[in-house]
């Protein structure tokens, strides 16, 4: 199993998301959807807190971007209702709503506590013994070799995302044990969350690093 999977318990019996919809957005892949489901848990479950901050703070672009992501990312995977009130939350808060986001923001917050909760339930499963030997024995990086896989990956993001996070599961076996592993993982986490922007500069920096071309 890669990653971030959970255990046996059928992705059909949660009822806070649409694991048919997030299934079909990552192109019928299985493990990863179950690894985005665990990077959700891990990442988002304070959005709500991070959207009242920047609020209180009068940063209400900040706030609307963090409603924007959340909206984003609950729609890959399929968390709908996380998706709807995200998304009018966002729509008020670019409106100049003040005040009155507050019934909106605890509904945002049960919403997504409902999801969360589910996804707690399921139990993680570690990486296998096998996999962590092989990306600690990993080789130094091989330009070539690397360069190949990141121009790939920049052509996959838009075009076939399953494909793509198969092709940072590569490259994690060829940079996990070198100076660029923290950057990697930068990487990994963008896949992860849908973030394709993120991605492309951590792709464009793995690539200057190792001097490496991208055409």
């Amino acid at each position: 199993r890669k990653r971030g999977d959970f255990g046996d318990r059928s992705l059909l019996t949660l009822s806070s998301v649409d694991a048919k919809t997030g299934l079909m957005r990552v192109g019928g892949n299985e493990s990863l959807y179950r690894r985005l489901l665990a990077s959700f848990r891990g990442d988002y479950a304070d959005s709500v807190a991070k959207i009242e901050a920047a609020l209180a703070q009068g940063t209400a672009d900040d706030a609307r971007r963090l409603a924007h992501t959340l909206k984003g990312v609950a729609g890959n995977i399929g968390a709908k209702r996380v998706f709807d009130v995200a998304r009018e939350v966002e729509t008020k808060i670019a409106a100049g709503a003040g005040a009155e986001l507050g019934p909106l923001l605890s509904n945002l917050r049960n919403v997504l506590d409902e999801v969360l909760r589910e996804l707690s339930a399921l139990v993680p499963v570690t990486e296998e013994p096998e996999q962590r030997e092989t990306e600690a024995g990993a080789k130094p990086a091989d330009p070539e070799a690397v360069g190949a896989l990141l121009r790939e990956l920049v052509q996959l993001l838009d075009a076939d995302f399953s494909a793509a996070a198969d092709r940072v599961e590569q490259l994690g076996v060829a940079l996990c044990s070198t100076p660029l592993a923290p950057v990697f993982q930068n990487l990994r986490g963008c896949v992860d969350n849908f973030n394709t922007t993120g991605a492309r500069e951590r792709i464009m920096e793995i690539a200057n690093a190792l001097k490496v071309s991208m055409d």
